[in-house]
């Protein structure tokens, strides 16, 4: 999905350095963006911040028509997030995951950011951006205001530094290089073209690293040979797995005990349970946790905390 985040929020920026409502195609970009991730309400947030600074840089006699198009544009991309298997209650499902944050706790990506080089870094970029936002703060209000929200959800959860990154520096390039004009191109460039030499070349350099290389999903979560053991000593029914595993199981057709869908289908305790029979010193918690929802067989990690349960249960 990031291709689609970056060409919206491009596409939003060039919108306000035009003066004018974004194209008429952009819409289009939330069909993919509902159906793929969960993030792109944040796309509308952004585009709805945005359209302020859009409507008040326009000048007063053509801020009613500027805001009428924003107005527009944001109504299409709201029904176009509705072009999916959940169509109207999309939406309903992601507030959903933030009213009751039960998976939230477990899962590395929603902690804050760390004291490492990760927080570091974005403690830096966040910096740098207001470097180039704060001295016009009027003009660059509405792009601060975005700034802010993307840094609060990347200092709350750290899989935000990712969606930080991407869409921060769109925002600050306009206002930096309209004050440091180190930073600007003295002209435009014509656009490099390919000759049919280094075309050839690339190809070529395309077809070789296509036929000497194998590309594999990792190993680690994706324990095909574990699996295929499994199937040859015929063990079905009911399996306990490794939650890094449901995906490559969800592919090869062995219904999960838990997977990455935990905002959905394991909520209501279950996984508050399951880390708290996981975590406990002694087998007994574990061994009733399984036993209650009959599980038969399990695939896990060799060293993981399940494979010691494993290993010291009786029978």
């Amino acid at each position: 999905v990031l291709p689609i985040i970056l060409l919206w929020i491009a596409g939003l920026v060039a919108a306000l350095e035009r003066g004018t409502a974004p194209a008429f195609w952009m819409p289009a970009l939330m069909v993919p963006w509902a159906n793929m991730h969960a993030s792109y309400p944040l796309g509308l947030v952004l585009a709805g911040v945005l359209a302020g600074e859009g409507v008040f840089a326009a000048a007063t006699t053509e801020r009613r028509g500027v805001a009428l198009r924003w107005i527009l544009f944001l109504a299409v991309s709201i029904a176009a997030t509705c072009v999916s298997p959940y169509g109207t209650r999309d939406l309903q499902v992601i507030i959903g995951l933030f009213a009751a944050p039960e998976a939230l706790a477990y899962i590395g990506e929603w902690q804050p950011l760390a004291a490492d080089l990760q927080g570091f870094t974005a403690v830096v970029a966040f910096a740098l951006s207001m470097v180039g936002l704060l001295p016009k703060w009027r003009s660059n209000a509405f792009r601060i205001l975005a700034t802010l929200l993307l840094g609060y959800l990347m200092a709350r959860h750290s899989r935000f530094a990712l969606l930080f990154a991407i869409v921060v520096p769109l925002l600050a390039v306009g206002p930096a290089t309209r004050r440091f004009h180190g930073l600007r191109a003295n002209e435009p460039n014509a656009p490099p073209r390919l000759s049919p030499t280094t075309l050839a070349v690339l190809l070529l350099l395309t077809g070789v690293t296509l036929t000497l290389t194998r590309p594999r999903p990792d190993p680690s979560v994706t324990p095909a040979a574990a699996l295929q053991a499994a199937f040859s000593h015929g063990l079905r029914g009911p399996v306990y797995n490794d939650y890094d595993f449901g995906g490559f199981l969800i592919l090869a057709g062995v219904p999960t005990f838990v997977d990455g869908r935990s905002d959905q289908l394991f909520a209501g305790g279950f996984l508050t349970a399951l880390n708290a029979a996981v975590d406990s010193r002694g087998d007994d918690a574990f061994s009733a946790f399984l036993e209650a929802r009959q599980v038969s067989w399990s695939i896990v990690r060799s060293q993981s905390a399940e494979a010691r349960h494993f290993t010291n249960m009786k029978g």
